[in-house]
Formats: C-alpha cells, sequence, structure tokens
C-alpha cells in the first residue's frame, strides 16, 4: 500500500512518501495537550513542486484517511497540475453539490453563476434605495428641470422611502414592489389612491429602476415582469389608456355654466381657451399673461411658445 521512507529511531514515529515517487509524505504525529501526549494523527505534506505554490499541509486522525487523501492530492495533480490546488477540498464538495442541484433544473455551473454574480454583489456596488433616490435627485436638480416636476418627484419618493426604509434596491421583489403600490392610499381622506396615482407610482419607480441600471446597482426592473393582467389588476380598468372624446355641445356647456357659478375655483378662463383655443393641460397649466394678445378684441389670439408644455 505505501513505501516507507524512513523511521525516526529516536522516537519511534513513522513516516511513509506516498504515492512512491510522488514526494507526498505522510508523517506520524504525536498529539499534545500541555506537556501531556495523549493519541497519533497523521499529517500529509504536499511539496510545493506539485501545488505550483506554497506546500500543503493536511491532518487526520485515522491512517487509511491519511493514505486516501494523499491518493486524491496525486491524482488530480497528475490529471490538471497546479490549476488541482487552485480550489480547496471544501469547495470540491461545494462544486458537487451545486451540481446536484443544477442537473434537476438542467443549467450549468458558469450559466447559473453569470445569471446571479452580478444580482447577488452589483458591479456598481449595494444601495440603499433611499441611496438612489437622493443620488438620482441631485441630477434632477442639475438638469433644470421646472419646480412642479421636481415637487411632484419628491413627494412621490419621500412615500416609499417610507415604506422601504433602508432597503437594499438589489433585494427588492416584484410582490413587494407591487402590494405597496397597491397599499398607497390619499394624504388627505386616507382612500386607497386611484388607477391614475398608481401608473405615476409604475412610472416613478420605473425611473428610478432605469437610473439604477444605468449605474449597474441591479440588473432589472422586477416590475418589468407584471404581465398585461397583473397590471390591470394592480392600476385598474380606469388606468387604462383611453382615446380622447369630443364633448357634446350640451356637455360644453355644462362645463362653462359650473366654472362659472363656482368663479372662486378660477377654472372659468383655462376651461374657455381648452374648448375655444384648443390648448392642452400642460400649456395651460404653464400659461402667462404675456401669451394673451386680447388688446385686438376683433382679433384676439394665445401665443403657445415652444416647450410651454413641459415640465
Amino acid at each position: 500500500m505505501a513505501t516507507r521512507v524512513k523511521r525516526k529511531t529516536d522516537t519511534g514515529l513513522k513516516a511513509w512518501e506516498h504515492p512512491k515517487g510522488s514526494g507526498i509524505t505522510i508523517r506520524e504525529v504525536v498529539n499534545t495537550r500541555g506537556d501531556k501526549a495523549y493519541d497519533a494523527s497523521y499529517r500529509v505534506i504536499v511539496p510545493s513542486k506539485i501545488t505550483g505554490k506554497q506546500r500543503l499541509f493536511k491532518q487526520f486522525k485515522e491512517e487509511t484517511k491519511a493514505f486516501e487523501w494523499a491518493d486524491e492530492q496525486f491524482k488530480g495533480s497528475q490529471l490538471e497540475g497546479a490549476d488541482y490546488f487552485k480550489i480547496t477540498d471544501a469547495q470540491r464538495t461545494e462544486i458537487r453539490s451545486a451540481f446536484e442541484i443544477l442537473d434537476q433544473y438542467g443549467l450549468g455551473l458558469l450559466e447559473a453563476v453569470e445569471f446571479a454574480a452580478p444580482r447577488m454583489k452589483p458591479i456598481g456596488g449595494e444601495r440603499t434605495f433611499g441611496d438612489v433616490v437622493e443620488e438620482l435627485k441631485e441630477v434632477k436638480l442639475r438638469c433644470n428641470l421646472r419646480e412642479s416636476t421636481l415637487k411632484d418627484f419628491r413627494l412621490r419618493t419621500e412615500k416609499l422611502k417610507d415604506l422601504f426604509n433602508n432597503a437594499l434596491l438589489k433585494d427588492l421583489t416584484k410582490e413587494q414592489l407591487e402590494s405597496t403600490i397597491d397599499g398607497l392610499k390619499n394624504a388627505q381622506n386616507d382612500k386607497p389612491l386611484g388607477p391614475r396615482s398608481k401608473k405615476n407610482y409604475l412610472m416613478v419607480i420605473a425611473e428610478i429602476y432605469r437610473f439604477a441600471i444605468s449605474k449597474k446597482y441591479v440588473v432589472e426592473n422586477p416590475l418589468t415582469t407584471l404581465d398585461k393582467a397583473e397590471r390591470k389588476a394592480l392600476v385598474g380598468d380606469e388606468g387604462e389608456s383611453k382615446d380622447p372624446t369630443i364633448l357634446s355641445v350640451k356637455e360644453a356647456e355644462s362645463l362653462l355654466k359650473a366654472a362659472h357659478e363656482n368663479q372662486n375655483l378660477d377654472l372659468l378662463a383655462p376651461i374657455v381657451l381648452a374648448l375655444f383655443c384648443g390648448l392642452r393641460t400642460g400649456e395651460l397649466k404653464n400659461l402667462q399673461w404675456k401669451h394673451l394678445h386680447i388688446e385686438d378684441e376683433a382679433e384676439p389670439f394665445v401665443q403657445i411658445p415652444r416647450g410651454l408644455g413641459k415640465g
């Protein structure tokens, strides 16, 4: 089974070279506790000429286990050379277990690692939901956006930050995001949000994830996997986009009458401009008196500068 190299006659401890001619040695070692010897174990030494780096040591209680391990190291070095020693025994055991799991799914080890690694340890580093929101907010401030746009983003993201606390963005799941949006309530009346508000929150979350993906903080937005039915269940029927409709004369008359009777709402002028000048909501919100030219009562007009409806 083994070739004895020498016997230490002064102590009676044994040493072998195994396999013969391999350079791997097995030495009997006396275990001690304090100044007392209590039993022997067997230390295997794989020399640096085999490992390609420093010597490798491993100790066993049983002689047969020491010889078996020495055999494994020699066979591995014969098959793979120094590459065999780039991974540990513990890693080999883990690899075997990994293959048993992957085989059940028909996946390869490299395929699974390439998928999992950037999701578990993002290339750009780990960031909390709040970290990414604040970073994106700084970018928006430098873009010279309208105050109303910044305010809307700030209000929505602050509510989301309160709910997600310091959760890592990479760890948030589709289910968490769905249930959070579904559970949001109106601050004024504590009622569930309507479809339009839910859609707005979906858009804000999508914007946050697009930014995070560009920074390699995450690989994907979990909500992109929402199918049509799931999105409809979350947002509701009223959240679906509808084609523009034209008011009848009677409907327009009722609208003007209501605006006239409730002048404290300051809606009469915007409604007149919308109905008779075709101004859009964004244009009405940003309109200023300098854009109205009513000096000539015969031919008054509204000037719409480029970009007026954008915010």
